[in-house]
């Protein structure tokens, strides 16, 4: 009875380890959950919503290649600026940096949370804290 009962717990346990380590194998990396196409859905600057009048499209490749689509306005009065350049994430601190090939700036935005089909970024612009929801894109 006493060897049939360390034999199942020993089995449990050996379960326990082999389950947890193929759990952290298909957890995607940092990198991984950020590349793809975004879409904002929420835009708030401090804490007022703009939204209805700031859009962003964010395209990041692979390769760490990116361009941006911010579209800003109302109606029949928007703008539209595309830029592009290159990203870099830290895992560790759970941001990414977009360096502009148009002018060499570099934006690093803090990512709040991020899921397969969500993320949440801020960033300071002009002395306000800028918040951006976004919905991946599905291709």
């Amino acid at each position: 009875m006493k060897n049939s009962f360390f034999s199942f717990f020993a089995l449990l346990l050996f379960s326990g380890i082999l389950m947890t380590s193929c759990q952290k194998e298909n957890t995607p990396s940092f990198k991984t959950q950020l590349e793809g196409h975004w879409q904002s859905s929420s835009v708030m600057v401090n804490s007022t919503d703009l939204s209805s009048f700031n859009q962003y499209k964010l395209f990041l490749e692979g390769t760490h290649e990116f361009e941006l689509e911010y579209t800003t306005g109302l109606g029949s009065s928007t703008s539209t600026t595309l830029t592009s350049g290159d990203w870099q994430e830290d895992q560790e601190k759970q941001d990414v940096t977009l360096i502009f090939n148009e002018t060499g700036e570099a934006l690093t935005y803090e990512v709040r949370t991020i899921t397969s089909t969500e993320m949440v970024v801020e960033f300071i612009e002009n002395n306000n804290r800028v918040t951006v929801s976004f919905e991946k894109i599905q291709e």
